[in-house]
């Protein structure tokens, strides 16, 4: 089973965060590209380095996660 191309993991990280109320970008273009390389557009490694990225956002108090942001993420996070 091969995982999403890149715009239908932004699609899905996207749709994801309207499920749960977001109605502001929280990831931007890039950083959703990053996962998308990290992952392989396999669902559940994006749903984890999501939930780490957001995790560190609330920390830091950014409102905006970029690619500068999810590279770091990934170098701290082991799969």
């Amino acid at each position: 089973m091969s995982g999403l191309e890149v715009q239908e993991t932004r699609d899905y990280i996207e749709h994801q965060l309207a499920v749960v109320g977001s109605e502001h970008p929280v990831f931007t273009t890039e950083a959703m590209d990053e996962i998308h390389a990290h992952t392989r557009g396999i669902s559940r490694k994006i749903n984890k380095v999501c939930t780490a990225c957001l995790l560190d956002a609330v920390l830091r108090r950014n409102k905006l996660v970029d690619a500068m942001h999810v590279s770091q993420i990934l170098t701290e996070f082991k799969d």
